[in-house]
Protein backbone atom coordinates (compact mmCIF):
# COMPACT_ATOMS: atom_id res chain seq x y z
CA UNK A 1 0.00 0.00 0.00
CA UNK A 2 2.75 2.12 0.75
CA UNK A 3 4.09 1.69 -2.96
CA UNK A 4 1.15 1.20 -4.15
CA UNK A 5 -0.99 3.99 -3.30
CA UNK A 6 0.84 6.08 -0.50
CA UNK A 7 -1.91 4.80 1.76
CA UNK A 8 -4.39 6.63 -0.13
CA UNK A 9 -7.29 4.82 -0.53
CA UNK A 10 -8.77 6.96 -3.20
CA UNK A 11 -5.80 6.47 -5.68
CA UNK A 12 -6.13 5.77 -9.58
CA UNK A 13 -3.85 5.21 -12.13
CA UNK A 14 -5.82 5.30 -15.85
CA UNK A 15 -4.28 3.67 -18.77
CA UNK A 16 -5.44 5.23 -21.99
CA UNK A 17 -5.52 2.80 -25.35
CA UNK A 18 -7.11 4.47 -28.61
CA UNK A 19 -8.04 7.58 -26.44
CA UNK A 20 -10.22 5.14 -24.39
CA UNK A 21 -9.85 4.09 -20.77
CA UNK A 22 -8.32 0.62 -21.12
CA UNK A 23 -7.39 0.09 -17.14
CA UNK A 24 -7.32 1.34 -13.67
CA UNK A 25 -4.63 0.63 -11.38
CA UNK A 26 -7.08 1.01 -7.93
CA UNK A 27 -7.49 1.96 -4.42
CA UNK A 28 -4.89 1.36 -1.44
CA UNK A 29 -3.25 -1.83 -3.66
CA UNK A 30 -3.37 -0.71 -6.74
CA UNK A 31 -5.41 -3.76 -8.15
CA UNK A 32 -5.30 -3.90 -12.01
CA UNK A 33 -8.91 -3.70 -13.56
CA UNK A 34 -9.11 -3.73 -17.14
CA UNK A 35 -12.59 -2.26 -17.62
CA UNK A 36 -15.86 -3.32 -20.27
CA UNK A 37 -18.37 -0.36 -21.60
CA UNK A 38 -20.17 -0.76 -17.39
CA UNK A 39 -17.08 -0.47 -15.58
CA UNK A 40 -16.98 -4.22 -14.91
CA UNK A 41 -13.30 -5.64 -14.71
CA UNK A 42 -12.27 -8.07 -17.29
CA UNK A 43 -8.90 -9.79 -16.12
CA UNK A 44 -7.51 -11.88 -14.31
CA UNK A 45 -9.27 -12.94 -10.40
CA UNK A 46 -11.18 -9.27 -10.48
CA UNK A 47 -13.11 -10.25 -13.50
CA UNK A 48 -16.60 -9.36 -13.47
CA UNK A 49 -15.99 -7.38 -10.40
CA UNK A 50 -17.55 -4.04 -10.63
CA UNK A 51 -14.28 -1.34 -10.62
CA UNK A 52 -16.58 0.82 -7.88
CA UNK A 53 -15.83 -2.36 -5.59
CA UNK A 54 -12.75 -2.78 -6.25
CA UNK A 55 -11.85 0.46 -5.03
CA UNK A 56 -13.79 -0.43 -1.70
CA UNK A 57 -11.00 -0.46 0.58
CA UNK A 58 -11.86 -3.85 2.41
CA UNK A 59 -12.20 -5.71 -0.75
CA UNK A 60 -9.27 -4.32 -2.26
CA UNK A 61 -7.28 -5.23 0.46
CA UNK A 62 -8.63 -9.04 0.05
CA UNK A 63 -7.76 -8.55 -2.92
CA UNK A 64 -4.38 -7.76 -3.26
CA UNK A 65 -3.93 -10.30 -0.44
CA UNK A 66 -4.91 -12.84 -2.82
CA UNK A 67 -3.22 -11.73 -5.37
CA UNK A 68 0.32 -12.50 -2.63
CA UNK A 69 -0.98 -15.45 -1.93
CA UNK A 70 -1.30 -16.72 -5.62
CA UNK A 71 2.64 -15.33 -6.20
CA UNK A 72 3.71 -17.04 -3.20
CA UNK A 73 1.52 -20.38 -4.11
CA UNK A 74 3.00 -20.90 -7.49
CA UNK A 75 1.59 -18.21 -9.94
CA UNK A 76 5.19 -16.87 -10.98
CA UNK A 77 6.82 -18.33 -13.90
CA UNK A 78 10.19 -18.29 -14.90
CA UNK A 79 12.67 -19.01 -18.08
CA UNK A 80 14.84 -21.95 -18.23
CA UNK A 81 16.95 -23.63 -20.91
CA UNK A 82 17.00 -27.03 -21.38
CA UNK A 83 18.72 -30.09 -23.76
CA UNK A 84 16.73 -31.95 -25.62
CA UNK A 85 17.68 -34.68 -27.96
CA UNK A 86 16.21 -34.07 -31.58
CA UNK A 87 14.03 -36.76 -32.78
CA UNK A 88 14.90 -36.93 -36.35
CA UNK A 89 18.69 -35.95 -36.61
CA UNK A 90 19.27 -37.39 -32.73
CA UNK A 91 20.79 -34.29 -31.57
CA UNK A 92 21.36 -32.19 -28.28
CA UNK A 93 19.19 -28.94 -28.95
CA UNK A 94 18.33 -26.08 -26.25
CA UNK A 95 15.11 -25.47 -26.09
CA UNK A 96 13.25 -22.73 -23.59
CA UNK A 97 10.81 -23.65 -20.88
CA UNK A 98 8.36 -22.11 -18.60
CA UNK A 99 7.95 -23.47 -14.95
CA UNK A 100 6.85 -22.37 -11.82
CA UNK A 101 9.24 -20.07 -10.43
CA UNK A 102 10.68 -21.28 -7.21
CA UNK A 103 11.68 -17.09 -6.08
CA UNK A 104 15.86 -17.91 -5.81
CA UNK A 105 16.58 -14.65 -6.43
CA UNK A 106 14.24 -12.12 -5.45
CA UNK A 107 10.93 -12.80 -3.02
CA UNK A 108 8.15 -14.06 -4.12
CA UNK A 109 6.34 -10.63 -4.00
CA UNK A 110 8.32 -9.05 -6.46
CA UNK A 111 5.92 -10.55 -8.80
CA UNK A 112 2.85 -8.61 -7.43
CA UNK A 113 4.75 -5.50 -9.27
CA UNK A 114 6.50 -7.48 -12.42
CA UNK A 115 3.94 -10.51 -12.69
CA UNK A 116 4.10 -13.83 -13.65
CA UNK A 117 7.30 -13.80 -15.37
CA UNK A 118 10.25 -12.19 -13.39
CA UNK A 119 12.20 -9.04 -14.88
CA UNK A 120 15.91 -9.38 -14.03
CA UNK A 121 16.21 -5.97 -14.66
CA UNK A 122 15.31 -1.98 -14.91
CA UNK A 123 13.35 -0.02 -11.69
CA UNK A 124 10.55 -1.83 -10.97
CA UNK A 125 12.81 -3.94 -8.68
CA UNK A 126 13.21 -1.23 -6.29
CA UNK A 127 9.60 -2.33 -5.55
CA UNK A 128 10.83 -5.36 -3.17
CA UNK A 129 13.32 -3.14 -2.24
CA UNK A 130 11.75 -0.86 -0.38
CA UNK A 131 9.30 -3.43 0.96
CA UNK A 132 11.36 -5.45 1.92
CA UNK A 133 13.53 -3.02 4.40
CA UNK A 134 9.75 -2.37 6.00
CA UNK A 135 9.18 -5.63 6.48
CA UNK A 136 13.06 -5.96 7.88
CA UNK A 137 12.52 -3.19 10.55
CA UNK A 138 9.11 -4.37 11.42
CA UNK A 139 10.50 -7.84 12.20
CA UNK A 140 12.99 -7.01 13.86
CA UNK A 141 11.53 -4.63 16.21
CA UNK A 142 8.72 -7.75 17.04
CA UNK A 143 11.31 -10.64 17.27
CA UNK A 144 9.35 -12.66 14.29
CA UNK A 145 11.64 -14.96 12.36
CA UNK A 146 11.59 -13.58 8.30
CA UNK A 147 13.21 -16.71 6.43
CA UNK A 148 12.39 -14.98 2.60
CA UNK A 149 14.09 -12.07 3.70
CA UNK A 150 17.63 -14.42 4.29
CA UNK A 151 18.10 -14.34 0.53
CA UNK A 152 21.02 -12.51 -0.76
CA UNK A 153 20.24 -11.27 -4.24
CA UNK A 154 16.48 -9.62 -3.40
CA UNK A 155 16.09 -7.39 -5.21
CA UNK A 156 18.30 -4.63 -7.63
CA UNK A 157 22.15 -4.11 -8.45
CA UNK A 158 23.00 -0.43 -9.05
CA UNK A 159 25.78 -0.13 -11.20
CA UNK A 160 28.76 -0.02 -9.09
CA UNK A 161 27.18 0.74 -5.42
CA UNK A 162 27.08 -1.40 -2.48
CA UNK A 163 24.35 -4.42 -3.06
CA UNK A 164 20.97 -3.70 -2.01
CA UNK A 165 19.93 -5.46 1.55
CA UNK A 166 17.13 -5.68 3.35
CA UNK A 167 18.91 -3.89 6.48
CA UNK A 168 19.69 -0.70 4.14
CA UNK A 169 16.73 1.50 2.99
CA UNK A 170 18.27 3.68 0.06
CA UNK A 171 15.29 6.01 -0.59
CA UNK A 172 14.80 9.16 2.01
CA UNK A 173 11.10 8.23 2.56
CA UNK A 174 11.74 4.46 3.24
CA UNK A 175 14.89 5.24 5.72
CA UNK A 176 13.10 7.68 7.71
CA UNK A 177 10.05 4.54 8.00
CA UNK A 178 12.53 2.52 9.09
CA UNK A 179 14.01 5.01 11.85
CA UNK A 180 10.71 5.44 12.75
CA UNK A 181 9.91 1.55 13.42
CA UNK A 182 12.99 1.30 15.06
CA UNK A 183 12.48 3.97 17.55
CA UNK A 184 9.30 2.35 18.60
CA UNK A 185 10.49 0.36 21.44
CA UNK A 186 8.90 -1.25 24.40
CA UNK A 187 8.59 -4.24 22.00
CA UNK A 188 8.08 -8.12 23.78
CA UNK A 189 9.47 -10.99 21.99
CA UNK A 190 6.78 -13.12 19.73
CA UNK A 191 5.04 -11.03 17.63
CA UNK A 192 3.80 -8.70 20.36
CA UNK A 193 1.97 -5.57 19.12
CA UNK A 194 3.97 -2.91 18.56
CA UNK A 195 3.24 -0.34 21.85
CA UNK A 196 3.24 3.50 20.18
CA UNK A 197 1.88 4.18 16.65
CA UNK A 198 4.45 5.08 13.45
CA UNK A 199 3.68 7.68 11.66
CA UNK A 200 3.42 6.62 7.96
CA UNK A 201 2.77 9.50 6.48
Amino acid sequence: MLNESDLNEKAVATTMKHGKVYAYDSGLMGIRCVVDKKNRCLNGHVRGIAWSSVMDPIQNIELGAKELGRWRDGGGITQVSIRVRDKATGELKSKTKYVTCQHKTHAYWAHYNHGPRYIDSGPARHYPHRIAVLYYALNKEMNVDAPELTASNITIQDPGLRIRTVDRPVEARYRKLCEQIRGVGGVCSGGATLTSTVNLH
